[in-house]
Formats: C-alpha cells, sequence, structure tokens
C-alpha cells in the first residue's frame, strides 16, 4: 500500500497514458480517493494526442472510478479522435465491455462507415458476433458490406472471405451473381471467372462467362487476355487458341500481332496458330526495323527459316541506307544460310554508301560473307583507293550525297576517272545516273559513260535496248547507232540489223531516203545506201519526191547517170507549166547535169504545153537556163498567137524587155 506522499511523487513521475491510469488506479484502491484519481485521470488526458492513448483513461473511468460520466467524456473525446476502423472498433470494444451497449453499437457502425473496403466491414462483423448478445449488429454490419460493393473485385473478395469464414454457398453465389451484373472490363470477367473457377469450382460456369465477355469485347488487347487467362488459370487449350484467334481478327496493328503471335506459342504451344498470325502481322507492317523485329520474332519463336527468309529481305528492300542494309544481309546469312540472297544485298549495299565509314562497313562485310573472287578484288581496289586519297574521296562522297540530278552524277563520274580511274566507283555513280535519268538524251549520255570510263558492254547493250524500247523513230535509232559502232565491237552489226528492221516499217520515198541518208554518214556503207536509194526510186509517185531523191542521190552518191535519169522520168510526169519551170530550177542548181538535160527538158515541155500561160512561163524559163534568144522569142510570139494569147500581149511585152531586153519585140507584140 502506498502513502499519499509516495502517490504524489509518482503522478508528477507520469510520462504515460499507462503511468497515469496506473496511478488513479493505485489510488483508488489504496486511499479510496476517487475524487484526486479523476483529477489525475483528467490531468493525464490532457496530453493524450491519439485514440489508442485516450482509450485507457476512458477504460479506469468507467471500470475502475466507476463514473459513467467521465467515461463518457472520455470517450467521447477518444472517438474523435479516431481515424481507423481498428480505433473505432477497440473503442466499441470498451464501451461493450462498461456496459454500453448503445455507444458501442454506434461505435462499431461508425467502424464500419470507416472501411475501405466491403472485406474489412465483414471482417469487422465477424468480430462484432463472436459475442452472442452482438449477432443481430454483426448481421447488419455485415449487410452493409453488400451494400459497399460497386465493383465486381468486391463482389468477388467479399465472396471469398466469406467462403474462407465458413458461410453459406448460395450467398457466395448470390455475391458472384451480382458481381456479374457490374463486370465492365475484360479484368473484371477474368477475376469473376477466377473466383467461381476456384471456390466453386464450376469450371462449365467460368467458361461461360469467357464466352460471354468475349461477345462483348472489341479489342484485341482484351480478347488476347482472356486467352491468356483461358490458358493459364482455366487450363483450357481450346478455348485460349479460339480467343487468340479472334484477337488477330480484330487486330490492325503489326507489333500486337507479332506480340500475339509470340503469346500464342508460350501459352498453347500451337505452332500453325502462330505462323497465322504472323503472316497476318507481314501484311501490317511496312518499314526495315518492323520487318526486321518480325523476322527475328518468326525465326526465334517458332524456327520457321523460310517466312523468316522472306521478311529479312522485305527489310532489305525497305532499307533506307546501307548500315540496314548490311543488318539485313547479315541476318539472311547468319540465320537463315542463306549467303546468296545476302550477298545481292551487300551489292545494293555497296551502292548506298554515303560516307568513307560507311563504306568501309560494307567492305568488311562483303569480304566475310563473299567466295566471289572478281568482287573481292573490286572491293579491295576501292579500299586501296580510299586509302590512297582519302581526302578526295571524301569529298567525292560528300558531292554524291548533293547530286540530284544525272548530269551531276555523270560528271562526278568524269572527275573520278580523271583523279583515280576507279571503275568500280564510277560504275556505282552511272548506276545511280541511270535511275535519275528522265530524258532520252540523258540516258544515252550515261551510256557514253559508262563506254568511256567503264567500259562495260554487256551494260551499254542494255541501255541501248531500252532507249530503243522508249523511241523508235529514226533520229533516235541514229543517236543509239552512233554510239553502238563506236563503242560496241559488234556495233556495225547491230545497227544493220536495226536499219534492217526499220526498212520493213518503210511506207513512202521520204523514209526510204532518210534510211538510205543514215546508212551512208553513220555507217560509211555506199552499197547499202544505194539499195535503200532504189527502194526509195520504187516508191517515189510524184514530180516532188523524185526531185527530193535527185537531190539527196548527188549530195551523197554524186552519181550523174543517175540523177539525170530521175530528173527524165520527171520530165514525163510534168503536166503545166509551172511543173517544167520547177523542175527547170532544180536540174539548174544540180552540180552534175548537163545543159544537155536542160535543153532536153524544154523541148519536152514545148512539145507539151500549149496553153498561152504555159508557153509564156516556158518562155521565161528557156531565156533563163537555156540562154536562147530566138528559141526564147518564137515561144513568145507563139504564146502571144495562140487562142487566148492576145490578152496577154502586155505582160508578154514586159517579161521581154526584162529577160530579153528586145524592145522591139515587145512593141511588136503590144501593137497586135
Amino acid at each position: 500500500m502506498s502513502t499519499r506522499e509516495e502517490l504524489e511523487e509518482r503522478v508528477d513521475d507520469c510520462q504515460s497514458s499507462d503511468e497515469y491510469v496506473q496511478v488513479a488506479t493505485d489510488i483508488v484502491s489504496d486511499l479510496d480517493d476517487r475524487q484526486w484519481a479523476a483529477e489525475v485521470l483528467e490531468s493525464g488526458a490532457e496530453w493524450a494526442a491519439t485514440a489508442d492513448e485516450m482509450l485507457p483513461f476512458a477504460d479506469c473511468a468507467l471500470r475502475v472510478l466507476n463514473d459513467p460520466e467521465l467515461g463518457t467524456r472520455f470517450m467521447t473525446r477518444a472517438r474523435e479522435m479516431c481515424r481507423t476502423p481498428a480505433e473505432l472498433s477497440k473503442l466499441a470494444d470498451t464501451a461493450a465491455a462498461a456496459g454500453d451497449s448503445q455507444t458501442a453499437r454506434e461505435l462499431y457502425l461508425a467502424a464500419a462507415e470507416k472501411c475501405a473496403t466491403p472485406v474489412e466491414i465483414f471482417s469487422l462483423a465477424r468480430t462484432v458476433g463472436e459475442r452472442p448478445e452482438n449477432s443481430e449488429l454483426a448481421a447488419e454490419i455485415a449487410a452493409v458490406a453488400t451494400t459497399r460493393c460497386t465493383k465486381c473485385s468486391d463482389f468477388t473478395e467479399l465472396a471469398e472471405a466469406v467462403l474462407k469464414a465458413g458461410g453459406d454457398r448460395d450467398q457466395v453465389k448470390d455475391l458472384l451473381a451480382s458481381a456479374r451484373q457490374v463486370c465492365a472490363s475484360v479484368a473484371d470477367f477474368q477475376t469473376l471467372a477466377g473466383t467461381v473457377s476456384s471456390l466453386l469450382e464450376d469450371r462449365p460456369l467460368a467458361l461461360g462467362l469467357i464466352g460471354e465477355a468475349a461477345q462483348s469485347l472489341e479489342k484485341s488487347a482484351d480478347l488476347s487476355a482472356l486467352a491468356d487467362f483461358s490458358a493459364d488459370s482455366l487450363q483450357d487449350q481450346a478455348t485460349a487458341v479460339r480467343l487468340y484467334r479472334a484477337a488477330a481478327e480484330r487486330s490492325n496493328s503489326g507489333d500486337e500481332l507479332i506480340k500475339l503471335a509470340e503469346t500464342v506459342m508460350a501459352k498453347v504451344n500451337d505452332r500453325e496458330l502462330s505462323l497465322e498470325i504472323y503472316r497476318q502481322a507481314a501484311q501490317r507492317l511496312a518499314g526495315h526495323a518492323a520487318l526486321m523485329r518480325l523476322a527475328q520474332s518468326v525465326l526465334t519463336v517458332t524456327g520457321e527459316q523460310d517466312m523468316a527468309d522472306l521478311w529479312y529481305q522485305q527489310a532489305g528492300d525497305a532499307a533506307d541506307n546501307a548500315e540496314q542494309l548490311i543488318a539485313a544481309a547479315t541476318a539472311m546469312a547468319e540465320k537463315v544460310n542463306n549467303r546468296d540472297t545476302a550477298c545481292v544485298y551487300l551489292r545494293k549495299a555497296e551502292g548506298m554508301a554515303t560516307t568513307m565509314t560507311a563504306f568501309a562497313a560494307v567492305a568488311q562485310a562483303i569480304l566475310a560473307m563473299t567466295d566471289d573472287g572478281a568482287w573481292r578484288a573490286a572491293v579491295e581496289r576501292q579500299l586501296a583507293k580510299r586509302e590512297q586519297f582519302k581526302e578526295e574521296y571524301a569529298a567525292f562522297m560528300k558531292r554524291e550525297q548533293e547530286c540530284l540530278t544525272c548530269a551531276c552524277l555523270r560528271n562526278l563520274a568524269r572527275d573520278v576517272h580523271q583523279l583515280s580511274g576507279d571503275v568500280d566507283y564510277c560504275r556505282r555513280l552511272y548506276v545511280k545516273a541511270q535511275q535519275r535519268a528522265t530524258f532520252f538524251e540523258d540516258v544515252l549520255a550515261v551510256a557514253e559513260g559508262v563506254a568511256r570510263h567503264v567500259g562495260d558492254n554487256d551494260w551499254i547493250s542494255d541501255i541501248h535496248q531500252r532507249l530503243l524500247q522508249r523511241r523508235n523513230d529514226l533520229v533516235s535509232i541514229n543517236a543509239v547507232v552512233a554510239q553502238m559502232v563506236a563503242f560496241l565491237p559488234d556495233g556495225r552489226n547491230r545497227a544493220h540489223a536495226l536499219y534492217r528492221a526499220k526498212e520493213a516499217e518503210c511506207e513512202n520515198s521520204g523514209c526510204f531516203i532518210r534510211l538510205a541518208v543514215s546508212v551512208l554518214d553513220l555507217l560509211g556503207d555506199k552499197e547499202r545506201s544505194r539499195e535503200l536509194y532504189r527502194a526509195a526510186e520504187q516508191a517515189a509517185v510524184t514530180p516532188a519526191e523524185l526531185v527530193f531523191l535527185a537531190r539527196s542521190i548527188e549530195e551523197r552518191l554524186q552519181d550523174r547517170v543517175w540523177v539525170e535519169s530521175l530528173y527524165e522520168r520527171v520530165m514525163g510526169l510534168c503536166r503545166t507549166g509551172l511543173e517544167f519551170v520547177a523542175l527547170a530550177k532544180a536540174v539548174a542548181t544540180s552540180r552534175l547535169c548537163s545543159l544537155d538535160l536542160m535543153r532536153l527538158l524544154h523541148e519536152r515541155a514545148e512539145e507539151s504545153l500549149c496553153k498561152p500561160d504555159d508557153l509564156l512561163l516556158l518562155a521565161e524559163s528557156i531565156a533563163r537556163f537555156c540562154a536562147d534568144a530566138p528559141w526564147s522569142r518564137r515561144l513568145y510570139q507563139k504564146a502571144v498567137l495562140t487562142e487566148g494569147g492576145r490578152d496577154m500581149r502586155f505582160a508578154a511585152a514586159e517579161s521581154i524587155i526584162r529577160n530579153l531586153g528586145d524592145r522591139g519585140l515587145a512593141a511588136a507584140i503590144r501593137a497586135l
């Protein structure tokens, strides 16, 4: 038993709620001084900052001091300090232990309101129900747990808690049925199906929920997640395969389909379905990086080399630079053992290298991969040239990237050849130049550059063939033939074949004449040219055609006999004075025709013409081209004396003065 002095010292030394409560308890037991004990509790309660610190004061006031008023005051203050359901529940326990059932009820219900989840409320209800007198209150709190469920997970977690607590299976079923009503996502359906399977062991119902979910879902990712759940949690491969297939059909993303194909192999090991999904992915992918991912994935996941090889090639086709082509080619060679095709893409990479570093990388890849001795030698030569002319080649490659036209690339190839004679680099530049050549003349210039700086006759022949497919007119053919003769060993034979084919298309004399001129000028083949001129002669039907033919033969072959024979043929076709005069002018311009031919022409004309105006033209022509004044005077007189000629006497007089200077004859003509 403690004295008052000892108890006062202990009061002064109190540092915690428990110490104050213990001193108050000892004051009551040793001194029976309830008033002092109440004062000690009041003093200690001033320092309480939490519900846990305030609770011992309330408990002591109720049980030790038997002071309901003070206990209620402490309980009220403790309730105000409560922040968690556990604190309220502990306070309610204290009230219940003190026999204050109404306060305990209020506190238990307040604790339920503060619970964050329905499961916490249910746990509280179970704790309350441990006392038989609280069964109704426990049921009321348990009902609050159900009303607080708003999401599928709330219902399923509560159902699991109810079943673990030995609850009624019918209640569990009711909770799960309520969960079905609020399912809003694939995660909800998965949660519900998993709970049904684990709690009720009702696999058919779980699968039915999955099927129902699949019908309401639109996104591929959601269907894939359902499939994963079916495979992992329900161990139903058939359902999983069906859902994976549906997910693939609803996907528009190539990358998403790649992941789906990988998942199919990982979850259900269905290789055929995985390959089918990979094919769908390929239809939705573009670009080098995406196709490389696709090829790598199908190879890693399924081991399918043919499909991987195809997509590595497509990745190479989509490459934007040499580095990407090297990556694609290396993958073909190392991962699918297709070295031949890999080398094709390395050749393309060789042409796309834009810097010295990039070319060195391509060269290393080529030397590591190919057994082609000629190619290896060419690459080694280029490396040596770049080492020998480092600064110049750096400038060349910079210029190459700046070249936008065919002509620019041709000029660069010329400069490269002048500096180093690097045929291989020139070839690469001319390939690019040919790709950028738009006009016929540009392509022809590329062929000339190839001939001068590369010396690849097969390439030149291919260019010529392409040009002739584009344009088949004689001017274009002549341009190609000029290059054939200049640069190809069998150029003349090729040219003859072209001209023979063109001859078969000739439809008139002019066409044959132009062809004869081309053969003579470009091939120097007089005999073949004569053959074509003969064909032109056979095709000529008008005086104009024959005159044009005669002039061409005179200029190209200088064959006087042939030329005069053609002019004589024209004489037989002339019917008017104008036609005869035109022929006379043509003959007059000839350097080969004799004066005899000119006289013959006018004699024939005199025999054929009878109209006054025709005779007047003939008289003027004789004066001009034959210089035969008596003959001309006779025809002037004949012209005006012919029927209808009198009306022309003044025109004839002026013509006589102009051409013969004979004023006497002119006066006599006027006087008629």
